[in-house]
């Protein structure tokens, strides 16, 4: 029981929620480039390809990302390691 509650509040999953003009990351592993047109996310299972204009990082945690901007395209590329 204890650790279902463990579980629940301690969640790592990789998680993306995208908005008009925002993108939220949760869980990853790190930011492999970054400019104004693309930024490119790794994650446990991939990596993250956001193209766009205007892009920025106006928020940064350790395992918390949020990118502004105007956003073209966004895509999932798994690794088959």
């Amino acid at each position: 029981m204890i650790r279902k509650v463990i579980d629940y509040i301690k969640e790592d999953s990789f998680e993306l929620r995208a908005s008009n003009h925002t993108i939220s990351i949760v869980n990853y592993v790190e930011i492999s480039y970054m400019e104004e047109t693309q930024i490119s996310v790794r994650y446990q299972e991939g990596t993250i390809f956001i193209k766009g204009k205007d892009l920025i990082v106006v928020k940064l945690l350790d395992q918390e990302l949020l990118i502004k901007g105007e956003f073209s395209t966004i895509e999932f590329r798994r690794s088959y390691e």
